[in-house]
């Protein structure tokens, strides 16, 4: 709040565009300390007791957008869990990815926040708010965006495609990781095509234990079939990450589960970038390091209390 309030304060334009329900445990004295400074606030779908099932669908969007030249883009969000210093169970910062990007994707994005920002009733001057179109990039990016008016999501079809392109390896990072039918036949298909299929996801150190109850009853299909799940030791992990073969690669703030499916908007962005590529490939070697694989007996073997739990859970998933 501290560096918002002072970059009002030197003249910079500032724009919060936050997900209601998940900013709806923190005071309002906040939000009014920043809105005395100047700062635009405006809230993703707050409570509306005319359309109350409308609270299910939220913003999952992570985007910060600098002078309309450079934007991050990835799975964090802006609260102190990412230090690692918020539960018992964490021993380092969360695992997370995040890029910067410049081009002309920055102003497709800069779209894309405007689009929220108007759903929330924000004032638009589109003299003032779309920055100069900028030099074409290097590198062609696909951006896939997921809105909860949606009936059939563009993520999930991303991934489809992406194993059944697959020839040398999968490797897919999401921390609720929560597979359907058709993602789980395009993740086998994926291992019989003779790629290397590695999920990396969270362990018990973990912000939504539910979550992960019901992630771990849809492991045995995919661990009899050949794809490794590897579950982060240390803390959370965080990143939304998908690396095909030697150069393709994808990345945002959508997990391969219903939610960011059906109920969440999302954003992700995705191409052959082999630097980047190469970034990703070193992020998954050195959190895999840190993780435990788990084998088909393992599995089966887990705890009565567990396998209860997981069912339990699972009959949810489509929520969680």
């Amino acid at each position: 709040a501290d560096v918002l309030i002072e970059r009002a304060g030197a003249g910079v334009g500032v724009q919060l565009l936050l997900d209601h329900q998940g900013t709806a445990k923190m005071p309002e004295e906040y939000w009014e300390r920043l809105v005395n400074a100047g700062i635009e606030v405006r809230f993703f779908r707050p409570p509306n007791w005319r359309s109350p099932l409308e609270y299910n669908s939220r913003s999952h969007r992570k985007l910060l957008l600098i002078d309309g030249q450079q934007v991050l883009i990835g799975g964090m969000g802006v609260s102190d869990h990412w230090d690692g210093t918020e539960f018992d169970h964490d021993t380092a910062p969360w695992a997370e990815f995040e890029i910067a990007y410049e081009g002309e994707v920055v102003n497709l994005l800069q779209g894309k926040f405007l689009q929220n920002w108007a759903d929330t009733g924000g004032d638009l001057d589109l003299a003032q708010e779309i920055s100069p179109v900028q030099t074409e990039g290097a590198v062609p990016l696909y951006i896939t965006s997921d809105t909860s008016t949606l009936s059939e999501s563009s993520i999930r079809l991303l991934v489809q495609l992406s194993a059944l392109a697959a020839r040398d390896r999968l490797w897919l990072g999401s921390p609720y990781f929560i597979p359907d039918g058709n993602i789980t036949q395009a993740l086998i298909r994926a291992r019989e095509n003779g790629a290397e299929v590695r999920v990396l996801t969270m362990s018990d150190a973990t912000d939504k234990q539910m979550v992960h109850l019901a992630a771990r009853e849809l492991y045995g299909t995919l661990l009899r079939a050949g794809v490794e799940i590897c579950e982060y030791q240390p803390s959370m992990m965080h990143a939304k990450l998908m690396l095909v073969d030697q150069d393709w690669v994808s990345t945002g703030s959508a997990n391969l589960d219903p939610r960011s499916y059906f109920h969440n908007d999302e954003l992700n962005i995705s191409g052959s970038y082999p630097e980047l590529a190469q970034e990703v490939e070193q992020f998954f070697i050195t959190a895999i390091a840190d993780s435990k694989c788990l084998t088909y007996p393992e599995w089966q073997n887990r705890p009565l209390t567990k396998k209860l739990a997981g069912r339990v859970a699972l009959l949810f998933k489509n929520l969680l």
